[in-house]
């Protein structure tokens, strides 16, 4: 009996380590809390990247449709009794946007300068060339359909931007 009893007290012992072993230790619940939060950060960096790209393509389109449709109000409102243009010179080291008065542009006689965005580069024009787009006095128009392409070189998401026959001006981004 003394045996048996005995036997019992071991056998509860053993039972007794066989649950703490088929337990997790906070070692373990700590190793596996890191890995999640490590692939949590890397998919959520990703995404920040990702949007981040997104926005500075999407903030240079709205750039560039803003300085076009002022140059067609000023046009519109015959200011400087001249057609208003906006030139876009797509340079090996950088790429401008040129609002001016007039239809013939030049370096010193520009209204107003603007710098795309270090991460987005023009499609179109092509690398070292430049397109004008001038709007009429009085109407708005153009002389012709224009597009202007730009691409995130990130995430090569690109922007189509066009100006149509009538002055309309929109942009889409792929």
């Amino acid at each position: 009996m003394i045996i048996n009893k005995n036997f019992n007290k071991f056998k509860s012992k053993i039972n007794y380590k066989k649950k703490l072993k088929s337990a997790f230790t906070i070692v373990e619940i700590v190793i596996v809390l890191l890995i999640f939060f490590t692939i949590g950060i890397l998919i959520y960096s990703n995404f920040f990247k990702i949007s981040l790209d997104y926005n500075y393509l999407k903030n240079d389109s709205e750039l560039i449709v803003q300085i076009l449709n002022e140059a067609k109000q000023k046009a519109i409102l015959f200011e400087n009794s001249s057609n208003w243009s906006v030139y876009f010179e797509n340079l090996t080291s950088s790429d401008n946007i040129y609002l001016f008065s007039g239809d013939s542009f030049s370096t010193s006689g520009f209204y107003k300068k603007y710098t795309l965005n270090y991460y987005n580069r023009f499609i179109y024009p092509p690398e070292n060339s430049t397109t004008k787009v001038v709007f009429s006095k009085f109407s708005g128009y153009t002389s012709t359909n224009t597009q202007i392409i730009i691409k995130n070189i990130k995430s090569n998401n690109t922007s189509t931007i066009i100006i149509n026959y009538f002055g309309s001006i929109d942009y889409s981004i792929k």
